[in-house]
């Protein structure tokens, strides 16, 4: 058997032993934190479900699945970049017509293009005027 094969066997594609519930989550939530910066943001964090706002706007929501993590944003989908189209959209789904934007993480690779998503979203709700 070649050395590759060996490899492929040694490092599964998929995260079946991981607990999605907590350390994928914890991950998430860490690089979050990471990417919006001191004082920018606050936390609400409900029974399955955390909520990040900047200016008093959501500008992430996470909720927890048995199989995945929900990432939902609310933006404008034509305003990010989703290079794979990994993302359900739902237009004007908002009470101020934007749309819902939601990406499942399912594994620990899923993780970092949630993450540009939820960045997308946090400039997004940043720059956004009054």
């Amino acid at each position: 058997m070649g050395r590759r094969k060996r490899k492929q066997e040694r490092l599964p594609l998929t995260d079946n032993d991981l607990n999605i519930s907590n350390e994928i989550f914890e991950d998430l939530k860490k690089r979050i934190n990471n990417l919006t910066g001191l004082g920018e943001k606050e936390i609400i964090e409900e029974e399955g479900k955390t909520i990040f706002l900047t200016r008093n706007m959501p500008f992430v929501t996470l909720i927890r699945e048995e199989d995945c993590i929900n990432v939902i944003c609310e933006l404008p989908y034509d305003r990010i970049l989703d290079m794979s189209r990994k993302c359900e959209v739902q237009p004007y789904a908002t009470e101020d017509k934007v749309d819902i934007v939601t990406y499942k993480v399912k594994t620990k690779f899923d993780v970092q293009y949630a993450v540009s998503i939820v960045q997308q979203s946090f400039i997004y709700r940043r720059r956004l005027k009054l």
